[in-house]
């Protein structure tokens, strides 16, 4: 930059220095070897990011670097303090600004003015140059009056006022009336309700219907995150893939309050999709990214009653999408439902999540309650995994008539020749004792009807037995589906 090349020379002149001298020309020469281009690549970079960011966190960094470029600045950016120093706030100004539209600028400009900073005005100094070079054709001033004719003061970014002094700035362009006094004191200066011309000014008119949606907070929010995903995936660095990825993260639990069902599934999908094609710590990063994701409040949101059932649609399809981390607050759900319809959605939504739903599953077969276990074991045999037999013939054994029934039908559903499998239901069909209960009798015929769908030498061996069973029910149920399957 123009002050880098003078500043080599100054930290050369006073190569003999020592102390406090010594350590600013170490500052200044260290600035020396930071080239003009990387601090434009850099500002210009910075200058589409903050198109993206909320209206608060925009004003923020439009603050730091205010205060940045102020007095005593030169230590920070290798700059003096005198035409090197304008020089440089200058570069970096419009390297912030490029490829900024008119309205878009003009918003850059309001938030630098809003900020009511105390610090440098260098920064404020090189936008007014800046503008004065956009208005050559006089564009800016028209659209913000028609702006403040179209009821542009109602959105919230940005107080009455801000506009009232973007306005002055473009009309009368002089740093006199601008930066001579601290600006927090200027905006308060400015009357409420007069015009620039000290006019009391016309009522505000309606805001245009056709222009509303582009002017609600919500929607201006939405874009926002919309460019964020954007950069978030076209990002190659991995340091600055992480910066985008917090910010996206603190978006989320806003769009799931508020139900923001298609662009919280765009967000997930995004940070899925930028993860699967980076760097292995960027891959780490989302995944971590997705964990934690409340899928948890989520599923509060999407079945907190009938109506919520039906009004997310959406919500229950991001759910069984990411069914790997949303599987196990939907069993402790199920687990503790007491109403019987919503016991129905949770079980079909667990179906449809299907085998990334299983692990969850099979380290819930344990010791609870029977009616989870039954439910439990419904869910397997609907999904159909290989993976899940070993589970289900442990739950053959459980005390419960009704959770080993459910366990059975799912083997039968599997069609497993697991030895395991066929054995363990090959015994509850063969086993008889003189007093057993009746319903121990509807547990063997379903064992049978397992081993009549799972087929197999040693399966059909079991049904053979069973024609000899001591209970006719059990075997004239046996006789039958050999007899059906001689004539399939």
């Amino acid at each position: 930059m123009g002050g880098t090349a003078s500043m080599g020379g100054s930290a050369s002149a006073g190569g003999g220095a020592s102390g406090a001298e010594g350590g600013h020309g170490e500052r200044m020469a260290s600035a020396e070897v930071v080239p003009q281009e990387v601090f434009q690549r850099m500002f210009r970079r910075l200058g589409q990011t903050l198109k993206a960011l909320p209206e608060d966190r925009r004003k923020r960094v439009l603050g730091f670097l205010e205060e940045g470029v102020g007095d005593g600045a030169g230590l920070v950016f290798g700059t003096g303090e005198g035409a090197e120093s304008r020089d440089f706030s200058l570069s970096m100004a419009r390297s912030l600004s490029e490829g900024y539209t008119d309205p878009e600028f003009l918003e850059l400009l309001a938030g630098l003015l809003s900020t009511e900073r105390k610090g440098g005005k260098r920064l404020l100094h090189a936008f007014q140059i800046i503008t004065a070079d956009r208005d050559v054709e006089g564009s800016l001033l028209p659209l913000l009056e028609s702006w403040s004719k179209e009821g542009h003061h109602a959105k919230d970014y940005y107080a009455g006022k801000t506009w009232e002094a973007v306005e002055r700035l473009l009309l009368e362009r002089s740093e006199e009336a601008y930066f001579g006094d601290d600006y927090s004191r200027f905006l308060e200066s400015l009357p409420a309700g007069l015009d620039r011309h000290g006019k009391e000014k016309e009522p505000a008119g309606e805001i245009d219907p056709n222009l509303a949606p582009f002017l609600d907070t919500q929607a201006v929010h939405r874009k926002g995150i919309a460019i964020l995903l954007d950069l978030l995936l076209q990002e190659t660095e991995d340091a600055e893939y992480q910066d985008l990825l917090v910010a996206v993260q603190e978006a989320i639990p806003g769009l799931i309050e508020g139900k923001e069902f298609a662009l919280l599934k765009r967000t997930l999908d995004a940070v899925a999709a930028a993860g699967e094609n980076g760097s292995a710590a960027r891959k780490e990063e989302s995944s971590k990214a997705l964990a934690a994701v409340d899928f948890r409040r989520l599923a509060e949101l999407c079945l907190s009653g009938t109506a919520a059932v039906k009004e997310c649609g959406e919500g229950l399809d991001i759910l069984t999408s990411h069914g790997s981390r949303s599987a196990a607050p939907l069993l402790d759900r199920l687990l503790e439902e007491p109403d019987k319809g919503m016991r129905r959605v949770l079980l079909s939504l667990l179906v449809r999540i299907g085998e990334p739903a299983v692990p969850s599953i099979v380290e819930r077969l344990q010791d609870l309650p029977w009616y989870f276990l039954r439910n439990l074991c419904f869910i397997l045999g609907e999904i159909g995994a290989s993976a899940t037999v070993p589970g289900l013939v442990r739950m053959l054994s459980n005390k419960e008539h009704r959770v080993r029934r459910e366990a059975i039908h799912a083997l039968g559903k599997l069609r497993t020749t697991d030895p395991d499998a066929v054995s363990a239901l090959g015994r509850i069909l063969l086993t008889e004792s003189l007093f057993a209960a009746p319903k121990e009798e509807p547990v063997r015929i379903d064992a049978a009807s397992a081993l009549s769908r799972i087929g197999g030498a040693e399966a059909l061996s079991c049904l053979h037995r069973g024609k000899s069973s001591r209970r006719a029910a059990v075997r004239e149920h046996c006789e039958a589906l050999l007899r059906m399957r001689e004539r399939a």
